[in-house]
């Protein structure tokens, strides 16, 4: 038998100034047994040594800089918990998450994800995620084609069912989640816990990421997805709004980081799909506005 039910996978690159609280919070889960492992991608700052002032409580493996998702498939490995739950090192639990996770697992799904309370440089979303997003329970491998709604830190998935997938997609530079949960829930139903259970840091920094990268992995993602069984099983119009929100996602991103060319761009190659999408008209008014 396993000592542990769940694995806490914390990647750590360059991370000292939040890690403290993200590990505190990953030990300060009540009523379930977790070892809590940081997998340092490469830090060059102080993130091994506040990992080790933890001391025997926390399990740290080391890797030259390789990237999140490395960093998170070698914790995997070293895991020795029956689930694996994923924690960004800027994030923080509630004490509850994984117990009220533990009782949706229980219940019979091998995967489970939480809503969450955004902080930090959320600019005008909302305090808890869900006021603006339908977070699906259950077969929502179409309601994810649509975009991802699952948080990455709120994740906990069996680890069999994890190395099966073969993890995360360590060829993609961004949306390795994304990508992941559509390769599971292909086949795999996803539970959900209504709850705001994890608290999702926003960064000023954040806005700016490379956008155009991001609508190349999502373009690759969705396009490698529909090849498969489940994929090929979607109808012809439906796979066209998938490629519809597909673009939308990537000019509401880019219009954000002030690029209007690239954004209205992608707002012609979603009409192009679907020209009558009333969701995706509006933002792009929302965007000829000044209002992204």
């Amino acid at each position: 038998m396993r000592d542990y039910l769940f694995s806490v996978i914390i990647p750590a690159f360059n991370s000292e100034r939040y890690l403290g609280e993200t590990i505190e919070s990953a030990l300060q889960q009540k009523n379930v047994k977790c070892e809590v492992i940081v997998a340092d991608d490469g830090s060059t700052d102080g993130t091994f040594e506040v990992a080790q002032s933890f001391g025997k409580r926390v399990k740290i493996i080391s890797q030259p800089n390789s990237g999140c998702s490395s960093a998170r498939n070698d914790g995997a490995r070293a895991a020795t918990g029956v689930y694996l739950a994923f924690l960004d090192a800027d994030d923080i639990w509630l004490p509850e998450k994984l117990e009220m996770q533990s009782h949706k697992l229980t219940a019979g799904y091998d995967m489970v994800y939480t809503n969450r309370f955004n902080i930090g440089d959320k600019g005008d979303l909302p305090d808890v995620q869900s006021d603006i997003e339908e977070m699906p329970e259950g077969d929502i491998f179409e309601n994810l084609l649509m975009g991802n709604v699952i948080t990455n830190s709120s994740v906990v998935i069996k680890r069999d069912r994890f190395l099966s997938l073969n993890g995360f997609n360590t060829g993609l530079f961004t949306c390795e989640d994304w990508d992941l949960w559509l390769r599971y829930s292909a086949s795999g139903s996803i539970g959900f816990c209504p709850e705001p259970l994890v608290k999702y840091r926003f960064h000023a920094s954040g806005k700016s990421r490379n956008y155009v990268r991001q609508a190349v992995a999502r373009e690759n993602i969705i396009s490698s997805i529909l090849m498969t069984d489940r994929g090929r099983s979607i109808s012809g119009p439906k796979k066209r709004r998938v490629w519809a929100y597909t673009f939308r996602t990537a000019a509401w991103a880019s219009a954000r980081a002030q690029d209007m060319a690239f954004s209205l761009k992608q707002f012609v190659k979603a009409f192009w799909q679907t020209p009558f999408e009333f969701r995706i008209w509006c933002d792009a008014v929302r965007v000829i506005a000044g209002r992204a």
